[in-house]
C-alpha cells in the first residue's frame, strides 16, 4: 500500500483537474489521501447530498434510436464519494471518476467542482427535464405515425 501523503502534500490523481484549494485528512481524496481513479468519467449534476460524505450525480447521455432516427435522452444516477476539501451542494455541476468500490453501491469519487452556482429546486428541475423528455417523444412517435 502507498503510503500516505501528509495534509500539506498534494497529489495530482494522474488526471487534468485543478487541485482544490482547501486540504483535508480524509485518506479517500484523491488528491490528499491515497485513492485512485481510474476508468470513466463523467460530468453531472448533484441531486442529493444529504448522506454523509456522499452525493447523488445524475447525468445524461443521448442515444440514437435507428427505427425513428431521432435521438432519445437516456439518464442515469450514481452514488460519489464527497471529499471535505471540495463539498459539493445539491444542484452543482460536478466531474466524478471511477474508483474502487467504496461500499456497496459507491463506485466514484467527486474530483472536481464545474459550476459553483446551485439550482435553486432540483426535484423540480429534474421532474421539468423528465416532462419536456416525454413530450419530445411522444410527438416525434405522433409524427410517425401520421406519415
Amino acid at each position: 500500500m502507498a503510503p500516505t501523503p501528509s495534509t500539506s502534500q498534494k497529489r495530482t490523481a494522474g488526471i487534468n483537474v485543478p487541485a482544490p484549494t482547501k486540504t483535508c485528512t480524509d485518506p479517500r481524496c484523491p488528491f490528499h489521501g491515497n485513492l485512485r481513479v481510474h476508468g470513466r468519467s463523467f460530468t453531472g449534476v448533484v441531486t442529493s447530498a444529504k448522506a454523509t460524505r456522499t452525493v447523488t450525480v445524475l447525468f445524461s447521455w443521448k442515444h440514437l434510436i435507428p427505427k425513428y432516427e431521432r435521438f432519445q435522452t437516456r439518464r442515469t444516477s450514481v452514488k460519489a464519494h464527497s471529499p471535505p476539501c471540495l463539498d459539493p451542494r445539491e444542484g452543482m455541476t460536478v466531474t466524478v471518476m471511477e474508483t474502487r468500490p467504496l461500499s456497496k453501491t459507491k463506485n466514484f469519487v467527486v474530483v472536481q467542482i464545474n459550476d459553483a452556482t446551485t439550482i435553486p429546486n432540483t426535484q423540480e428541475h429534474i421532474a421539468a427535464i423528465t416532462r419536456s423528455e416525454k413530450t419530445v417523444l411522444k410527438t416525434s412517435t405522433q409524427k410517425q405515425k401520421s406519415e
